[in-house]
């Protein structure tokens, strides 16, 4: 049996699939897994030991036509997929698979182009995003197991990090802290001075270095932090990928995030992290997922006010995240590292990666 998984969102909700991932090679164990995504969302998907291919559709640029979705369609007929899930909830996503002539399409009810669908299942909102998507598993069996993401960092992967940050291993003491202050939507970033801030609070405590970490796109946000914060402040923005950047996460005691994908890169490798939310909510099923995690966030009558979080803030004051303190983000960060510290003592297990 061929069976394809079609996930072309953002690089988070590809790792938000990955459970599903595991729970189809699990229930149809002599079946062949595909994997069709964006360029970017291959980048995450790379040494995964249950696909047999990770098809890339550049839906944005080089396959953004109309006749680019037939090719690629043709070539999924090549492949003889004999059943498609489809966590994510596009028009597109569904017409490929219907063009594909996939005999059976499993999707979510209510979502634009459920039409082309053979089984729909009902999203419950009231879940996490990884629960969802492991519901499309509940038209073949009511027997689903949770599951964690998961990532599969190489070996040149570990190697060229310890070799960038060859100082910052060659120090075996004290607490490593990523931060991660970036985000594609503006208004899902925490400040600036007040991620310098949080960094200045937990130096003076105790940790002993600060790495940022981000794309290309968020070095300069990331330059401005490391210089409010100080010398022990190092910026690797657009020096990973995002396989390095989770084999630093390894390595790691501690993640303070936006509500963005490193997030859920570290509920894959078991990092205990901080997730700050300002216009967007854990509600909506995309919050940290794990045992050590912390959401900090404040109330307000206009939030959320948008599923991804606007490029402007409406009302103009983005209250949502200048009302939240950095002794706040502080207390969460020291909070998590002190369970951090009492559980490696008590059950180790939780923090092997991968797991066994």
């Amino acid at each position: 049996m061929r069976i394809l998984i079609i996930q072309t969102a953002f690089l988070g909700d590809v790792i938000l699939t990955t459970p599903l991932i595991r729970r189809v090679s699990e229930f149809f164990p002599l079946s062949e897994i595909f994997f069709l995504t964006t360029p970017q969302g291959a980048t995450i998907l790379q040494n995964h030991p249950l696909l047999r291919e990770i098809i890339i559709y550049d839906k944005h640029k080089t396959e953004s036509s109309l006749l680019a979705l037939y090719k690629k369609a043709r070539y999924l007929k090549s492949r003889k997929i004999d059943i498609a899930f489809l966590p994510h909830r596009s028009f597109r996503s569904a017409l490929l698979a219907f063009l594909s002539g996939i005999p059976e399409r499993v999707g979510f009810r209510g979502a634009i182009g459920s039409v082309m669908l053979t089984k729909t299942v009902e999203r419950d909102l009231s879940k996490h995003e990884v629960e969802r998507n492991l519901s499309l598993l509940s038209p073949f069996t009511d027997k689903i197991k949770p599951a964690y993401p998961e990532v599969y960092p190489s070996r040149e992967d570990y190697e060229f990090v310890r070799r960038e940050l060859k100082e910052v291993f060659a120090d075996r003491f004290g607490w490593r802290v990523i931060f991660a202050p970036g985000s594609e939507w503006a208004t899902k970033r925490y400040p600036r001075i007040y991620y310098a801030e949080v960094g200045r609070i937990l130096l003076e405590a105790g940790v002993r270095y600060i790495i940022l970490i981000g794309g290309k796109e968020d070095r300069r946000i990331c330059e401005d932090i490391q210089k409010r914060i100080g010398k022990r402040a190092i910026n690797v923005a657009g020096l990973f990928t995002p396989l390095q950047s989770c084999a630093l996460m390894t390595m790691c005691s501690l993640l303070i995030s936006n509500d963005s994908a490193p997030l859920h890169m570290a509920s894959a490798v078991r990092l205990p992290a901080v997730g700050i939310f300002g216009p967007t909510t854990p509600k909506f099923g995309f919050g940290p997922y794990g045992r050590l995690v912390k959401v900090v966030e404040t109330e307000l009558d206009c939030r959320p006010c948008n599923p991804h979080g606007p490029r402007v803030c409406p009302l103009r004051h983005h209250m949502c995240m200048r009302n939240i303190s950095p002794y706040d983000v502080a207390d969460a960060a020291f909070e998590l590292l002190v369970k951090r510290f009492w559980l490696l003592r008590t059950n180790p297990e939780l923090f092997i990666f991968p797991p066994k």
